[in-house]
């Protein structure tokens, strides 16, 4: 049966201002943290997919409230396993104070504020990340993939080898009823053919690649998740936090980079991070990430519209994809 994946998925929050009003009261008098206190306000930040706030206590910015508008994105879970994970370093990170799965359909977060700010010049933040995920990529871990539920692989090849199985675990509980991405071949909006080929590519291409040792990877790598604050530097931010090794930190940044830019800022990573991956390698882990992100992208397109307007918008993004394997066999 054709379906609408619309229907199946959980519905985004995205409250009335009454609604929200009703549930920030709530959480002033529910949170274990804000409930002591009697002079609580909230200023909103119009930043990132979810619902986020400066919590203020007695005029003074105290917290940072993080709402989620998706099912488990991020899931609790998994930020207490990755702030479980980074007590293991010397990295800063803004603390996590409280989560729960109450009081908002989707739950919340609640860090400690930092007072800081972020740097523009891509030579001094791309420096500074590079150095600050060499202390992150030492949190060794015995597998590739989610830190809590999802696929995990032993193996990079592994990984590669059952990418359809990493993108669907990827979403989560995004979905009311089981999912894959052999869905979209079932209500036709990407055909067998091109679904086969993409995926035999990534597992071809993965075979050369050297057995790399997976570790903890921030996953978001953005001027905005870097936090100077006088002497110390925040890594904030580590919803997309994973199970991988360190290129796929680079492709996520070069998947949102112009192409006249990719080359420059590849090159300026890799001077500070100083890897024995011969460049090649890295190149190669890269592109298999970014055929990763295509595919998402096809299921992100396909959930968020009508299914017709989901193949209209379908149908260039795959010869993207397409277009992209030739490029790389020649």
């Amino acid at each position: 049966m054709i379906k609408e994946f619309s229907e199946i998925t959980y519905h985004r929050y995205s409250p009335t201002a009454k609604d929200l009003s009703i549930n920030l009261q709530e959480l002033k008098n529910k949170c274990p943290v804000l409930s002591n206190h009697e002079n609580v306000d909230f200023a909103s930040i119009s930043t990132g997919m979810n619902h986020n706030f400066f919590v203020y206590i007695d005029d003074q910015i105290r917290y940072q409230l993080k709402i989620l508008a998706r099912n488990s994105y991020p899931a609790v879970e998994k930020i207490h396993k990755t702030y479980e994970l980074l007590e293991k370093s010397n990295v800063s990170v803004n603390k996590l104070v409280h989560a729960s799965k109450e009081i908002f359909p989707y739950g919340y977060f609640l860090y400690e504020y930092i007072e800081g700010n972020t740097i523009a010049d891509s030579k001094v933040w791309i420096r500074d990340f590079a150095k600050i995920l060499r202390s992150v990529h030492e949190i060794k871990l015995p597998f590739y993939g989610s830190l809590s539920e999802g696929y995990q692989a032993k193996n990079i090849f592994q990984y590669y080898e059952n990418i359809d199985k990493v993108i669907d675990s990827s979403f989560g509980h995004t979905f009311i009823e089981p999912f894959t991405i052999y869905d979209l071949v079932e209500s036709e909006i990407i055909s067998e053919e091109f679904l086969t080929k993409v995926l035999s590519y990534i597992k071809n291409q993965a075979e050369s690649l050297p057995d790399l040792e997976p570790h903890l990877c921030h996953g978001d790598m953005s001027k905005n998740n870097l936090l100077y604050s006088k002497d110390t530097i925040f890594l904030i931010d580590w919803d997309e936090a994973k199970s991988h090794t360190w290129p796929s930190e680079l492709a996520r940044l070069l998947y949102y980079t112009d192409d006249k830019e990719k080359q420059i800022t590849f090159d300026l990573f890799v001077k500070h991070y100083d890897s024995n991956l011969s460049n090649s390698e890295v190149w190669k882990i890269i592109m298999l990430e970014h055929l990763y992100q295509h595919l998402r992208n096809i299921i992100i397109v396909s959930i968020s519209n009508t299914r017709e307007d989901a193949i209209k918008s379908v149908k260039p993004r795959v010869r993207q994809i397409l277009k992209a394997i030739e490029q790389l066999n020649r």
